[in-house]
């Protein structure tokens, strides 16, 4: 499409439509870092946010554990209480391990993928870089040699 766009384009107006296309590219970054500190903002809220909820639960765990533990130095049935309760708490502990591996696993994954596109894309866009260098030195050459027959005591 881009090549097509060229070729039947103004030769004079290669430069403006190189400019017109770099403030775009701009404008599209700009627009990508204010959705990439959103998606940062709401991250760490949710990270604070379970933060919170582990502590909480940290301390409730915590004195459920002094609770039973006291009672079942007395009473036989609530030895088994804690015990189960112990147990409990190792299974979520290792569950909530699971969790987190597998939300690394899966944060790897998309970022191997996104690596993987931008390899995919680079040659194009490299091949389509170099072309634009080379019409952009051939403009200025041109310009560069106007200039000199405008004003014969200018040289390079």
């Amino acid at each position: 499409h881009l090549v097509i766009e060229y070729e039947s384009a103004e030769k004079t107006a290669q430069r403006s439509t190189f400019v017109h296309r770099i403030m775009e590219i701009v404008k599209n970054i700009k627009h990508q870092e204010t959705d990439i500190r959103s998606i940062i903002a709401d991250t760490r809220v949710v990270q604070k946010e379970i933060q919170v909820a582990t502590d909480q639960l940290s301390r409730a765990h915590h004195l459920v554990d002094d609770l039973v533990f006291k009672e079942a130095k007395r009473d036989a049935n609530m030895r088994a209480s804690y015990i189960q309760l112990s147990k409990l708490h190792t299974n979520f502990a290792l569950l909530v391990e699971n969790i987190q591996n597998l939300t690394r696993v899966q944060r790897e994954c998309r970022e191997m993928e996104r690596k993987l596109e931008e390899v995919e894309q680079r040659p194009l866009n490299l091949q389509q870089i170099t072309q634009d260098i080379e019409v952009v030195k051939a403009e200025n050459a041109d310009m560069e040699a106007r200039l000199r027959n405008v004003n014969p005591r200018t040289r390079s």
